[in-house]
């Protein structure tokens, strides 16, 4: 019985004890308690979370399939139609496994273990930095932010981009080499936000000439020698790089009228990213005072200072990088905190915020409950495949219509889905077209749905009343499919020409 207490007493005040069985029990603990709450997270819904979440997994299983996509033609009216490239290639080819049984489970199972891997990584590097009770330091990163959870709950590369910037610091502060090279080259073939792997070893860089005195040129040269290398031995080279600029202006400077891009892009208001965050601001502000009575600081906490302030600065400017700052910040937190403060200090904070940490909980799974259905898609993409020639192009009436549409019926093509902003690139005046009949602004068009946009069906979900109403008033417009979610109109060369089957 002793000896019992003894272990227990072990393990719970001494998380990162150096023995191998107490890291393990550890470990697995903590990857028991975090896959139970995501899958918790997850219950919310029965769908896949997100609408560009059906068309990586369908894309995936087409991967698997081909081997090699280099081009979308299902995207008739962008610039993606005749050449694509695929700066997730490594991601999807990833999903892949989870494609040969159904395709909603499929992306659920892998949505959870992707994020498994970002927090084992996260744990992984407090351990290895020697941070005490890392199991509660990364619960407590992994739950800070409720938009962080729905962020990390959509099928999308994130989770895993972030594991690989998390070992890329641990290999950074450890100086191997090799290691960083070959993450480097993976993460590029992974993901395009490769600027914040560079990042990474600049920040360790500047810091060990801060802090030691030499400034670390080589760890950046690697690093940036990785990154080259993979944009040279890729399969979309050279290609990919223009691409890459285009990413990059479209998505920093870019500012088309009328054009509506995804929320992700638009900042939070101030007020919102606090409510949403709180826990991570409150690690931030205690990081940030601690810092001024930390005696010799060492590099990979100037590091995660850093990184910290870099995420916040983008988060500001963009929603979408929130997936990346509560998990910095708490790397900033623990590293100068959970090697400094007693264990009765880190479980005191941890208790003090889990109010905080099960409502971000709460509230992504109850978030996740309104996530759209994707069968109400179902009906009119399988009338169309079924009732039209491959390679028929539909006029979809939403951009974002597109992920469900490709979903169900890879036999179509349609005129634009993912970004908006490609519509646009690819033809200007053609884009101000759409949106001027979709909204419902041009009367009887019809003739230049078909002439301009080659498309002789349409598809609209049930929210577009004016663009039916103007369609149910054209002469040569026909309804042909409607139920609870999709409607169809064929449109005939001449008056009279269409063959209808109204359902």
């Amino acid at each position: 019985m002793v000896h019992l207490f003894r272990s227990l007493k072990i393990f719970i005040s001494g998380i990162s004890f150096p023995e191998y069985r107490f890291r393990t029990a550890a470990f697995l603990l903590f990857l028991g308690i975090l896959g139970g709450i995501f899958y918790f997270i997850l219950s919310g819904s029965e769908h896949l979370v997100g609408y560009d979440s059906y068309f990586h997994i369908r894309y995936s299983q087409l991967l698997g399939e081909r081997g090699y996509i280099g081009s979308l033609p299902w995207l008739q009216f962008t610039i993606h139609r005749d050449f694509f490239v695929d700066h997730h290639l490594l991601w999807h080819y990833l999903l892949i496994p989870f494609t040969f049984g159904d395709l909603i489970v499929g992306g659920q199972v892998a949505t959870l273990c992707f994020f498994l891997v970002a927090g084992a990584s996260l744990y992984l590097v407090l351990q290895k930095a020697g941070v005490r009770l890392p199991i509660l330091w990364s619960l407590a990163g992994l739950f800070s932010s409720y938009h962080f959870l729905y962020r990390m709950s959509l099928l999308r590369v994130q989770s895993i981009a972030l594991a690989l910037l998390l070992i890329m610091f641990l290999l950074s502060s450890k100086k191997k080499y090799m290691w960083v090279y070959i993450v480097s080259v993976g993460f590029v073939w992974l993901y395009d936000g490769f600027p914040l792997l560079i990042a990474v070893t600049l920040f360790f860089c500047i810091s060990r000439w801060l802090v030691e005195g030499k400034a670390d040129w080589k760890l950046l040269g690697i690093s940036i020698l990785g990154i080259l290398t993979a944009m040279v031995v890729n399969p979309y080279f050279p290609h990919n790089f223009t691409s890459l600029i285009y990413n990059a202006s479209r998505s920093l400077f870019l500012d088309a009228p009328n054009i509506t891009l995804g929320s992700e892009w638009k900042p939070y208001d101030t007020w919102s990213l606090l409510t949403i965050s709180a826990p991570v601001f409150f690690l931030f502000f205690i990081t940030i005072i601690y810092q001024r009575f930390a005696q010799k600081q060492k590099t990979d906490e100037l590091v995660a200072l850093l990184l910290n302030i870099l995420c916040l600065i983008l988060v500001f400017k963009s929603r979408r990088f929130i997936e990346y700052w509560p998990i910095f910040a708490t790397l900033n937190a623990a590293l100068l905190l959970g090697r400094r403060i007693p264990r009765i200090a880190i479980l005191g904070g941890f208790l003090l915020i889990s109010p905080m940490l099960l409502n971000n909980i709460k509230d992504t799974n109850d978030d996740l409950k309104s996530a759209k259905d994707p069968s109400k898609y179902e009906g009119a993409a399988l009338w169309l495949a079924e009732n039209t020639t491959p390679g028929e192009n539909v006029f979809n009436t939403d951009w974002d219509d597109f992920p469900f549409l490709f979903f169900y019926n890879q036999s179509n093509y349609y005129i634009v889905g993912l970004d908006p902003m490609y519509l646009y690139s690819y033809d200007t005046g053609k884009s101000k077209l759409y949106r001027s009949i979709t909204r419902g602004n041009f009367k009887d068009p019809s003739s230049t749905i078909r002439e301009v946009f080659n498309s002789r069906y349409v598809f609209m979900d049930t929210s577009h009343d004016s663009f039916k109403e103007n369609l149910e008033a054209d002469s040569l417009a026909t309804l042909v499919f409607q139920d609870r979610g999709g409607i169809v109109f064929q449109i005939a060369k001449e008056l009279n020409s269409v063959e209808s089957t109204i359902q």
